[in-house]
């Protein structure tokens, strides 16, 4: 058993909640790391969960110790044994001593008496909201996410990141089948509350989708429009999908337009990048084959995301573009590393006659760069066949 964790993990789930890279959609399962529980969660495997505000905060050297004045015994009260006051061996700065910070702490029974883990800071809101995750069964995350929807902006910080974990842990059917249910005024206001969080803003987008209107298409339009200006580039992707589904020919058509413009930057582009592979992977029905390959071309020109689009077509094997692919070797503009190495590993596995005399050309001409691809591709199949077959694509 550890000892509890140090006063900064000891803090709101707030700090835990600010990570923001997802999967490659946006958001989903693994938009947070693995070890970020949820207070459900935490509840589950905890053996005793206690609420109560924080006194006689003792200092000593590097360690110390502090008091939880025992609210409610959420799980484990038995092995309190009539205890109304439980000691934390950490000691936790109480700012204020006449309104002392509330906590919810988790912990073990070791030899008969709880060591405690770890510590959340939060209100004594967050009683009843446990009660209603607790209550939902583990196996049914749409009824769950129903549940949590009303606390995704609750004011209470803790409250509302658990909440908004809850969502981004559940699958994209969960989420479509879920939106069918939820209120889209709700979602309509916070999204045009510039108060709300910018990291919840591709959820509650993704979600208005599947009951929004022809009207929540310019919502949508507006505010991209408000996250250029501000600056908020990162992981609009989601945002960018639900413009789509909601308005497929001018959704689709702005995602083009970010390629054609020279001045877009990188982060939108790779937004854009991501909603395409979005439509493609998991709703080709929205957008045809002709329209991804013209995205596809369009990032081609782009010489800062040549290569990235050159793997994706390596990858699906898609050797449509493989003139203009190869046409891109002789280019100034694209004469980096990178696109040259992604080129030569479109080259080396398409069956195409132009692909296949160029390789023959370089093979002549630069012998070793055509070997250090062959040598990627190689080590690439490797990782591939020792993967799990659930992880192969």
């Amino acid at each position: 058993m550890k000892p509890l964790q140090s006063l900064l993990a000891f803090a709101s789930l707030a700090v835990l909640f600010t990570f923001s890279q997802g999967r490659a959609y946006g958001f989903g399962p693994n938009c947070f790391p693995t070890s970020t529980a949820t207070l459900r969660e935490e509840v589950a495997k905890s053996e005793v969960v206690l609420f109560g505000q924080l006194q006689n905060a003792q200092k000593d050297g590097d360690n110390g110790s502090t008091e939880l004045v025992i609210t409610k015994a959420i799980k484990g009260g038995h092995a309190l044994k009539d205890q109304k006051v439980a000691r934390i061996p950490n000691y936790i700065p109480i700012p204020d001593p006449k309104n002392p910070p509330q906590f919810l702490v988790f912990g073990d029974v070791v030899d008969g008496t709880p060591q405690f883990f770890k510590g959340v800071q939060c209100n004594r809101a967050v009683l009843d909201y446990l009660k209603g995750v607790i209550a939902t069964e583990n196996n049914d995350r749409v009824k769950l996410m129903q549940y949590c929807f009303d606390f995704l902006e609750n004011e209470d910080r803790t409250i509302a990141d658990d909440a908004f974990v809850e969502f981004v842990r559940s699958s994209d059917s969960e989420l479509n089948k879920v939106g069918l249910a939820l209120s889209s005024d709700k979602l309509r206001k916070w999204l045009q509350d510039e108060r709300t969080l910018p990291n919840r803003l591709p959820l509650y987008a993704f979600l208005l989708a599947n009951t929004g209107n022809e009207k929540d298409e310019v919502l949508l339009r507006k505010l991209i429009d408000r996250l250029k200006e501000k600056n908020v580039l990162n992981d609009l992707d989601r945002i960018l999908i639900a413009y789509t589904r909601l308005n497929p020919k001018n959704g689709w058509k702005y995602v083009c337009e970010l390629f054609e413009h020279p001045e877009t930057h990188f982060l939108l582009l790779n937004s854009g990048f991501k909603a395409m592979k979005y439509f493609h992977e998991t709703q080709p029905e929205i957008l045809t084959h002709k329209e991804v390959l013209k995205a596809l071309s369009l990032a081609l020109d782009r010489p800062n995301f040549t290569d990235l689009a050159v793997e994706y077509l390596r990858k699906c094997r898609c050797w449509e573009l493989t003139e203009q692919i190869l046409s891109l070797m002789e280019k100034k503009e694209f004469d980096l590393p990178i696109n040259k190495r992604s080129i030569l590993r479109y080259a080396l596995q398409c069956p195409d006659a132009p692909a296949v005399i160029f390789v023959e050309k370089m093979r002549k001409t630069n012998p070793s760069r055509i070997a250090a691809a062959e040598e990627y591709l190689r080590s690439q199949e490797s990782l591939s066949e020792n993967k799990p077959r659930s992880e192969q694509r």
